[in-house]
């Protein structure tokens, strides 16, 4: 047995505190992953159109858990959203946060979004660091998750002051 296991904790699925909420939403988003890594879409599409559903609704879970997450630990140092105001409410949706997540994956791996491949190639970069970032982001506070609920790291906090700048910047573009 690792020795360093033995600070390791899985929390409870019932508690209420954001690190344990989020573990569970990652948790559940890595699992509809998989089963999509190893799904045939074309001999079960049924089942593939209901698997990418589930993913996004899991990549909106977690990101609003970050969200919130960031609005406890950094509330003052939360990246700049005003130019948001620009955009129409019907645009300014609940899941826009996972679409873009989404989008940004889909560039990062070479996709050209809407016919627009100058514009694609130029996102193409910040996409790359966008979902570095995320990843990055998710790692640190999975492991926190299983450290300690109660305490959110310099670490943790460097992370999510990175992942959130960028994420208005791809927001913004």
């Amino acid at each position: 047995m690792n020795r360093f296991r033995k600070w390791l904790y899985k929390p409870k699925r019932t508690d209420p505190q954001l690190l344990a909420q989020f573990y569970y939403a990652d948790e559940e988003l890595n699992q509809v992953a998989t089963e999509l890594d190893s799904l045939d879409g074309r001999k079960d599409p049924q089942r593939c159109t209901l698997l990418v559903n589930q993913f996004r609704s899991c990549q909106d879970n977690v990101l609003n858990i970050i969200s919130q997450i960031m609005d406890e630990c950094i509330p003052n140092d939360r990246a700049n959203r005003d130019f948001c105001v620009k955009f129409p409410e019907e645009i300014r949706h609940d899941n826009l946060a996972g679409q873009l997540w989404f989008g940004a994956e889909c560039l990062a791996a070479g996709s050209i979004i809407m016919n627009r491949e100058i514009e694609s190639i130029a996102m193409r970069p910040l996409a790359k660091d966008l979902t570095r970032s995320l990843e990055e982001v998710r790692s640190i506070t999975r492991d926190q998750a299983l450290r300690d609920l109660n305490l959110y790291t310099d670490r943790m906090k460097d992370a999510l002051r990175h992942f959130d700048s960028l994420f208005a910047e791809f927001e913004l573009r």
